[in-house]
C-alpha cells in the first residue's frame, strides 16, 4: 500500500523546490563556485520560485536555506539507517519537519508563516492532481500524530504485502491467506489509531474503491477486507 508514502513524497519535493529557489536567489560568494552548482535542479529549467510571494529578506533567505538544507540532509539519514524499524524512521522524519516548521516560525513574519503554511497546502494539492495516484486518507482529516503513526504501518504493510507475492514457494492460495492476515492486522491497527468516524469513512472509501475494480473487471491481487 504506497499510496500513504505520498505525503513524505509530497514533503519532500516541496522542501527540495524551497532549497532549490533559495540556492539559486543567494548570490555565490566569489571564492565559491557558482550557487547553481550546488542543486542540480537548479538553473534555465528549474521550477517557479514556491518563496516569491513571501518577499524574504536575504537575511531571510539565508536562514531558509540553511533550516531547509538541515532538514533534507536529516530526513536522508533517517532514510538511509538501516537499523531503524519503517515506524521509527516514520516517527523520527516527523519530527524533523515539525522541527524545521518550529524554526521556520522564529524565521518568517506572522504573514509570511500564512503564506507559506497556503504555499504547503497548494503544493499538496498539486501532487494529488492527474499523474498522482488518490490518497485515500487525504478525505479523513488525519491530525500530525494519526500521520505519524499511520505511515510506518502502510509502508510495514506494503513492504509485507510484496514480500509473499515475491515468495516463489507460496501456492496462489496461501500467498492470498497470508495477504488477507496482513490486511486484516492493517485494519486492526488503525482501528485503534481513528475516530469511529474516520474508520467508518476508510470503509466507505475502500467498498467504493473495491466496487470500481469489479465495474472496470479489475481482477484484486487478494480478497478485500470486510
Amino acid at each position: 500500500m504506497k499510496t500513504f508514502n505520498k505525503l513524505s513524497i509530497i514533503g519532500g519535493a516541496f522542501l527540495a523546490s524551497l532549497t532549490c529557489s533559495l540556492v539559486a536567489q543567494t548570490p555565490a560568494p566569489e571564492s565559491s563556485p557558482a550557487s547553481a552548482d550546488k542543486c542540480d535542479k537548479c538553473g534555465p529549467n528549474a521550477p517557479r520560485d514556491p518563496l516569491a510571494k513571501l518577499n524574504l529578506t536575504d537575511d531571510q533567505k539565508n536562514q531558509v536555506q540553511t533550516v531547509m538544507q538541515k532538514t533534507r540532509e536529516d530526513v536522508k539519514t533517517i532514510k538511509e539507517n538501516a537499523a531503524l524499524t519503517p515506524e521509527q524512521k516514520g516517527q523520527q522524519i516527523q519530527a524533523a519537519r515539525q522541527s524545521s516548521d518550529e524554526q521556520m516560525k522564529t524565521i518568517l513574519t506572522p504573514e509570511q508563516y500564512q503564506k507559506f503554511e497556503e504555499m504547503k497546502a497548494a503544493w499538496k494539492n498539486k501532487g494529488e492532481g492527474k499523474d498522482r495516484p488518490h490518497n485515500p486518507f487525504e478525505k479523513l482529516n488525519l491530525t500530525e500524530e494519526q500521520k505519524a503513526q499511520i505511515h510506518p504501518i502502510m509502508q510495514k504493510t506494503g513492504e509485507e504485502i510484496q514480500a509473499v507475492k515475491a515468495d516463489t514457494a507460496l501456492t496462489k492460495e496461501q500467498k492470498e491467506q497470508q495477504i488477507q492476515t496482513i490486511k486484516e492486522s492493517t485494519d486492526e491497527q488503525l482501528k485503534t489509531i481513528l475516530t469511529s468516524e474516520q474508520y467508518q469513512k476508510l470503509e466507505q472509501m475502500k467498498a467504493e474503491h473495491k466496487g470500481k475494480h469489479h465495474e472496470n473487471g479489475d481482477k484484486p491481487d487478494a480478497p478485500a477486507n470486510n
